[in-house]
């Protein structure tokens, strides 16, 4: 009679003592842990001989490691029970264990000298048991994503929420053939008392400012086998608070270069300035233009005004100024200036005439019908013209001031003599009238 196969048990026929054939069935059914980080491997079995049982003999443990192509010998319990363990000491390289995949069967012998058939024989009962091997624990990646779909980078500026997804790995030993796989993966925020699990982390910005500042996400992952990776951090940056700038220049100019600064600011806590712009109308214009952007956020400027002939273009400057900073914040849009500064670079002009001779003594000089004549110019600027005495032959002599200067409308005294000197009220200089003193001749 052939072999067969009944209930994952040898089926076997066989006389005993009396002459009589008999079904004999034993088997052996091995079970080793599905992953595994240790030096060493537990496999157990369980181990039969049915009645009537000559009794078990021995138990053989066979092992396939890692890349192997087939099973070898590996261990012999000789005394075996219903039950029994072997103990599989896992191969090293260098100091480490070879991870991979470990298969494992039984062959088990009765005393009557039955044994059981090697796995892939047609009557096979032995059940192969495998176990992976591994001692590396999973890696883990953080990747941040702005409100506005756009990356967010570890320790970044934003003004936006921003939510960090963890993925977690568990590559295999090089050179293994598989690894236990992510198990699982935990996380917590700032100083948070214990960690959650998960796999995505939203760090909130609402618009009251409220969750302004830093936060760190803590995180790890751990792999079947119960290797636990070290924990890392990732660190999200908000900021909501809306940089601002106020432009201040000088009231008149007449270098060709207009210096202007934007006295910028970024509210606690602060991101930091990225950029300062800064925004002319110039004369004539309808509207401003930017004219320059500093991209280092400092908030000084030198405006270089426009040339007409290799000349400054003189008249009104308008200036104001934006800011934005690192979190992507900025100051929001204006319509009027800041600031303003007249360009004047056109010298003021006077004349004076007085008789070609005289014996006087006293020599009378004509400023044109004004001892200070005060005017505006066609470019709006208020003028003043200084008058001073001079007697031939002698040193020049300043005359004596008054209070305050007179108004356009003033003529001279009789007997004021003067000299005319003009200057413009953007150099600062004041009127000054003044009254001629006799003098002298030598």
């Amino acid at each position: 009679m052939s072999a067969a196969t009944a209930n994952n048990a040898e089926v076997q026929l066989r006389r005993n003592s009396l002459g009589l054939t008999e079904l004999v069935f034993h088997g052996i059914t091995p079970t080793a842990p599905a992953t595994n980080n240790q030096a060493t491997i537990d496999v157990s079995y369980t181990a039969s001989d049915h009645s009537p049982s000559s009794g078990l003999a021995s138990v053989e443990l066979w092992v396939k490691v890692p890349g192997g192509s087939g099973y070898t010998k590996t261990a012999t319990d000789s005394t075996p029970g219903a039950s029994g363990s072997f103990t599989y000491t896992v191969p090293t390289s260098g100091e480490a264990t070879v991870d991979g995949t470990y298969s494992f069967y039984t062959i088990s012998t009765d005393k009557a000298g039955n044994r059981e058939s090697v796995p892939g024989a047609p009557d096979a009962t032995t059940t192969e048991s495998t176990t992976i091997q591994d001692t590396v624990a999973p890696v883990t990646t953080a990747s941040g994503e702005n409100a506005d779909k756009n990356s967010y980078h570890d320790s970044d500026w934003t003004h936006q929420a921003v939510t960090v997804t963890l993925t977690a790995s568990d590559a295999p030993q090089a050179g293994a053939d598989a690894s236990s796989g992510v198990d699982h993966t935990y996380y917590k925020i700032d100083g948070a008392a214990s960690y959650s699990t998960g796999t995505t982390v939203t760090i909130d910005a609402p618009a009251d400012h409220s969750n302004d500042g830093t936060h760190t996400i803590s995180y790890y992952s751990t792999d079947k086998a119960g290797n636990t990776e070290t924990a890392h951090t990732f660190t999200v940056k908000t900021d909501t608070q809306t940089p601002s700038s106020n432009a201040t220049s000088s009231q008149f100019d007449n270098t060709g270069t207009i210096n202007v600064d934007a006295h910028a600011s970024d509210p606690s806590p602060s991101s930091g300035l990225s950029s300062v712009d800064l925004y002319v109308k110039k004369p004539g214009d309808s509207s401003f233009s930017l004219a320059h952007t500093n991209t280092d956020g400092s908030s000084s400027f030198s405006y270089h005004v426009p040339t007409a002939s290799g000349s400054p273009v003189n008249g009104n400057y308008s200036f104001y100024t934006i800011t934005h900073d690192n979190a992507g914040n900025n100051e929001t849009s204006k319509t009027t200036a800041d600031t303003t500064t007249l360009e004047d670079t056109t010298p003021p002009t006077s004349g004076a005439t007085s008789a070609a001779l005289d014996n006087s003594g006293t020599i009378a000089v004509d400023a044109h019908g004004t001892a200070v004549v005060t005017y505006t110019t066609s470019d709006g600027v208020t003028r003043h013209v200084l008058a001073w005495a001079r007697s031939t032959g002698s040193r020049t002599r300043r005359a004596r001031r008054t209070s305050r200067p007179p108004s356009s409308s003033t003529t001279p005294a009789a007997g004021r003599a003067t000299r005319i000197r003009a200057t413009g009220r953007s150099s600062r200089t004041r009127a000054r009238p003044t009254r001629a003193r006799r003098c002298r001749s030598s």
